[in-house]
């Protein structure tokens, strides 16, 4: 009776190690340990669905999983820094505080300053937002731009592209810049402009009032780093 006892213990031991075997190699496969090799860091833009960072401090979203799976290809190293303006994050890249920057948008300026991976990361559409509440304007009706007033980031290509898009029309919008889309938002709520402009689909806690300009956006890194882009490659 001991033996079978001990048989049956010894298999038990034996299953729970082969269990556990296996859940530790599929999680470390899906965000690989390279701990050994030098950290590279990550630059993201916050977006929802897209980057995000939850309660307990773990990133989640398209582009995060994203750069997972090209770290797990590269074997690289790294570490993801969640940015909530485009401009802060191209000056910490510039100044060697991360080595590589998400959600980037092909400009001439930009091309002749940083490089580009050869591949987009996706394409992204922009958008028109205005409060959530405000029942002055429809989704896609460009006719109402005529007599609006739009803000955006300074440093953003978003409203190049949405003066593009209205001049399909035969409208040139009417633009305020800001130095960042905490600014937007608090001139839409004062009433200083009718609706905001943004790099991406939605705002979350505003309504979407027209989609345009569906881009490519891109991995970038400072000039000097070509071997880091032909890794990311």
């Amino acid at each position: 009776m001991k033996k079978k006892l001990c048989f049956l213990a010894a298999l038990l031991l034996l299953m729970y190690g082969l269990f556990n075997y296996n859940v530790a190699t599929t999680l470390a496969g899906e965000h690989p340990d390279n701990s050994g090799k030098p950290r590279t860091r990550v630059g993201v833009i916050a977006l929802k669905d897209y980057a995000e960072k939850d309660m307990d401090g773990d990133y989640s979203g398209v582009n995060v999983e994203y750069a997972y799976k090209i770290a797990q290809y590269a074997n690289l190293n790294i570490e993801i820094v969640l940015y909530q303006s485009g401009k802060t994050a191209l000056e910490d890249l510039d100044t060697g505080r991360i080595d590589l920057m998400c959600n980037v948008v092909k400009t001439s300026a930009r091309e002749g300053k940083y490089l580009f991976t050869e591949q987009p990361v996706g394409r992204l559409a922009m958008c028109v937002f205005v409060r959530d509440h405000e029942d002055r304007f429809s989704f896609g009706n460009n006719k109402q731009f005529a007599n609006m007033t739009f803000g955006t980031e300074q440093f953003s290509t978003v409203g190049s592209l949405f003066t593009r898009f209205c001049g399909i029309y035969g409208d040139t919008p009417k633009i305020k810049t800001f130095p960042n889309l905490a600014q937007v938002k608090a001139a839409l709520e004062a009433g200083e402009i009718d609706a905001g402009l943004y790099g991406s689909p939605e705002v979350e806690g505003y309504r979407t009032i027209q989609n345009f300009a569906p881009i490519p956006y891109y991995f970038i890194c400072r000039a000097t780093e070509i071997k880091l882009k032909n890794h990311v490659d």
